[in-house]
């Protein structure tokens, strides 16, 4: 059995390459519909625009979308909502240091080492639990209405201040995984809740900044929170 290299000329009929040494100026046109298939015959050609160097230091685009979102309160109020979501940004160190010192789950037949691994497995897989069934559960009462998305967002982050109050006061493994699972459930509702509403009220040709500016100051507000707590 032997591989061999496609010939790719076998692939563009005759007529085509005729097309295009008769007539230079179709090469183009003609050339485009050898390659683009029928399912891109719709698409805006300036979004298949070959990029220029220059883009790169053009910031006209990002200053226009600072000032559509200073334009619309409300759409910066829900932009900067995961930025609240940077006060528990440090759960990913403090969460496994609690399953190790304080949540150990010990069974028959583990060592110290592994009941420190299973309080820290159960701690972060509460996590993940809580934050599949928060959305689940908020997202059949609220439905498609804004207008029960925006208070579930507050309820959201009491659910989370709550799991985490209790947090600090529980001395048992399931209890604590409870807490957790509760808490995350909160942040799972922010999370998809602001970004459903920064998608249906943001223009289509601003939805990349928004979304962008948007993660910036979560992830700035996790930092600053991160160092205040660990540094």
């Amino acid at each position: 059995y032997e591989i061999r290299p496609r010939d790719w000329s076998s692939d563009v009929c005759s007529s085509d390459l005729e097309t295009i040494e008769a007539a230079p100026h179709q090469q183009e046109e003609t050339l485009g519909k050898m390659i683009a298939p029928e399912e891109f015959a719709g698409v805006d050609p300036a979004l298949c625009k070959i990029v220029d160097l220059r883009d790169l230091f053009d910031f006209r685009p990002i200053a226009e979308g600072f000032q559509y979102v200073r334009a619309n309160s409300r759409l910066a109020a829900t932009m900067f909502v995961k930025a609240g979501l940077g006060l528990v940004g440090t759960n990913w160190v403090i969460l496994p240091i609690l399953g190790r010192d304080a949540f150990p789950v010990h069974l028959p037949g583990l060592t110290g080492d592994q009941s420190a691994t299973l309080g820290m497995s159960l701690l972060l897989g509460a996590r993940g639990f809580g934050a599949i069934c928060g959305p689940l559960i908020a997202g059949r009462i609220a439905g498609d209405s804004e207008a029960r998305m925006r208070p579930a967002i507050v309820y959201g982050f009491l659910m989370s201040a709550a799991g985490y109050l209790l947090l600090s006061l529980v001395s048992n493994a399931w209890l604590a995984a409870f807490c957790v699972a509760l808490a995350h459930a909160g942040t799972s509702i922010i999370w998809v809740f602001s970004t459903t509403l920064l998608q249906l009220n943001t223009e289509d040709r601003f939805r990349g900044r928004v979304r962008s500016e948007e993660h910036t100051s979560e992830l700035q507000s996790r930092g600053l929170i991160s160092y205040a707590v660990f540094c």
